[in-house]
């Protein structure tokens, strides 16, 4: 839950141009989330193309984590409950994972790209344009251009 002094504290120094950083450095990391929780609420609402899906998948599995840890322990929550999380939690570090796996994959990619490029400029020009030629050639035929 939100520390309704703390947030007034920050309404305030805001309010004036100062940093809030002070106070938010003696908030606790659940009372940080919950403040950027409602914020979230009062922000305009995001677009796919501006959501960082990294960023919201570790968000998920945060909060996710800290619900199995909260839950772990209370005899009142079914086993079946509990196993449910787990795999929730399960297949988001499997989404994790993946997105690690592409962006690694993107990233050797445009390494290889590069070095292609880099390589091709050292042949001759006839080459280079006969090259390009067939490239493009595959390309149409791939319907990629």
């Amino acid at each position: 839950m939100i520390n309704r002094e703390k947030l007034a504290s920050i309404q305030t120094m805001m309010r004036k141009g100062d940093s809030p950083a002070e106070t938010l450095l003696g908030m606790s990391e659940d009372e940080l989330r919950d403040l950027r929780d409602a914020i979230n609420v009062l922000l305009p609402e995001d677009t796919v193309a501006n959501i960082d899906l990294q960023e919201e998948l570790v968000n998920q599995y945060r909060k996710s984590r800290k619900l199995y840890d909260d839950v772990l322990t209370d005899p009142e929550v079914q086993a079946n409950q509990k196993a449910q999380l787990a795999n929730s939690l399960v297949a988001i570090l499997a989404q994790m994972k993946k997105m690690q796996d592409d962006l690694m994959r993107d990233r050797t990619m445009q390494a290889i790209e590069a070095v292609l490029i880099d390589s091709i400029k050292t042949l001759p020009q006839e080459v280079r344009d006969a090259f390009y030629e067939e490239c493009e050639a595959r390309a149409a035929q791939a319907g990629l251009v």
